[in-house]
């Protein structure tokens, strides 16, 4: 006659449940543990990513007081660089630029005679992404003439001129520039539209460079 022997007491039937409750129990820890650190890796990215933008403005086409001409054009040049000393990868996703010049006719003391915002999807070559603990830049070029925008470009013109007459030269009016950039963290999901404000902005890191001098 065959005896059976009693199975090992780790595989009772009635511990069952508790081997999948443990189970269950860790691999919540391990995803909790994986939050918290995918939490933590975001809030460095916003804390401590920085923006740093250098710019030149170039007139085309000037009279020898450096007045721009009908036919003249105004190039603003400006290279974004994004640092990112934490360990997600951030992508751009829109900026904002501001340009000013200096102009003593009116209350503030400026003119904004720049002022783009876009989406970097419309870009002809979308910029490549900001690596974990790297940087990343993007350089761009804009251009006001009066084709572009006869009106602002027609102010500039003025404003020049009245620098000219009082000094001899428009060459030294002051520019003053205020950058924005949205980056999206790689690898965060959009919250859904019921989330708090602190959620909805948790995937998207915002820097700034110089003062947002009003419009």
């Amino acid at each position: 006659m065959t005896t059976r022997s009693p199975p090992p007491r780790l595989l009772a039937p009635e511990r069952v449940p508790w081997y999948i409750i443990l189970t269950a129990t860790v691999i919540l820890l391990v995803l909790v543990v994986a939050s918290a650190g995918q939490y933590a890796s975001v809030t460095q990215a916003h804390a401590n990513s920085d923006l740093e933008t250098t710019y030149s403005v170039i007139f085309q086409g000037t009279d020898s007081r450096g007045v721009l001409l009908e036919n003249g054009s105004v190039r603003l040049s400006v290279r974004l660089v994004a640092t990112n000393p934490s360990p997600v990868v951030l992508d751009f996703q829109s900026i904002i630029v501001k340009a000013w010049m200096a102009n003593a006719s009116t209350a503030s003391g400026l003119y904004l005679a720049f002022f783009p915002s876009f989406d970097v999807s419309t870009l002809p070559s979308p910029p490549a992404p900001v690596a974990a603990r790297g940087s990343g830049t993007l350089d761009l070029n804009f251009t006001l003439n009066k084709a572009v925008d006869p009106a602002r470009f027609e102010v500039v013109r003025e404003i020049q001129s009245a620098v000219a007459n009082e000094t001899g030269t428009a060459l030294g009016i002051r520019w003053y520039l205020y950058t924005l950039i949205t980056l999206r963290v790689e690898g965060i999901l959009d919250p859904v539209a019921s989330a708090g404000t602190y959620e909805l902005n948790l995937n998207r890191v915002i820097l700034t460079w110089g003062q947002d001098l009003g419009t």
